[in-house]
């Protein structure tokens, strides 16, 4: 039940052997495992940041589906958005020339390809 409610455990490293034989089961099928903490660590910092974390598997079909607004915003707001999540994927990638297209589109609207560089 907790394997499908949370996305990360963070767990001591003292009781990593533990956890892993334990919560290996239940965790590892769904692609989760959990994140040891180092002793002196600060516990908040670690929740900070894996709450804003997203996670993107593209395992089985290698494209990426992102919500970047809705229709009653601004263009330009919309830009800046679809801007930020490529800026990140970029960065997150080996190459960014892998990326062979981009689309947008609105939820029953038909998709409009934008040109890359």
């Amino acid at each position: 039940k907790y394997a499908r409610q949370n996305d990360w455990f963070l767990i001591s490293s003292e009781s990593m052997a533990l956890a892993g034989r334990i919560l290996g089961p239940a965790l590892g099928p769904r692609g989760k495992f959990p994140t040891p903490l180092p002793s002196a660590a600060d516990v908040t910092e670690y929740i900070t940041r894996f709450k804003h974390t997203t996670i993107v598997k593209t395992k089985d079909q290698p494209h990426t589906q992102v919500f970047i607004g809705t229709e009653d915003q601004k263009p330009e707001d919309l830009a800046e958005n679809a801007n930020a999540v490529l800026t990140a994927i970029e960065g997150k990638i080996r190459s960014p020339s892998i990326i062979r297209a981009i689309y947008v589109k609105t939820t029953m609207g038909k998709p409009v390809e934008i040109k890359l560089k």
